[in-house]
């Protein structure tokens, strides 16, 4: 408010067992990074947590608030990177883990009391090795990764 500069989330030099790690957003917050969530006002970005990218809210009204992770691991190791807010509810995200390719989710916010809504807008159709379907090229049928 009036150009002052707040502090939304302090730093966290070396977190406890168990709790919150620090942000640590993995390219740069979003022009337009807000939700409405309930009433409040959030600002959302993508963070590091261990191996993974997850989509953290951060209270905008409230600055001494842990930031809430949204995207929660299932056990599957699912990353997330934040590609956009609607102002109010909803955001859009790049969801990949090391066994499938990304695809584009779009996630619902009913309240953070309650597990994100997703939908798949857009996922890649991968045919199987050897194998093309109509829409894809013979040489790109199939892809082999050697590390």
């Amino acid at each position: 408010s009036g150009g002052q500069v707040h502090t939304l989330v302090p730093y966290v030099a070396e977190p406890e067992p168990g709790s919150f790690p620090g942000l640590f957003v993995s390219w740069a917050l979003l022009p337009r990074p807000f939700l409405r969530i309930a009433g409040r006002v959030y600002t959302a970005c993508t963070a590091f947590y261990g191996a993974r990218t997850t989509v953290v809210l951060a209270d905008a009204e409230k600055p001494d608030q842990t930031p809430r992770e949204i995207t929660t691991e299932d056990g599957s190791l699912w990353s997330y990177d934040l590609l956009a807010t609607d102002g109010k509810d909803r955001i859009l995200c790049r969801m990949s883990s090391l066994l499938s390719p990304a695809q584009l989710v779009l996630g619902h916010i009913v309240g953070l009391d309650q597990p994100v809504s997703w939908q798949v807008v857009w996922q890649p159709q991968i045919s199987p090795h050897g194998q093309s379907d109509s829409h894809t090229p013979s040489h790109q049928a199939s892809a082999d990764y050697n590390i």
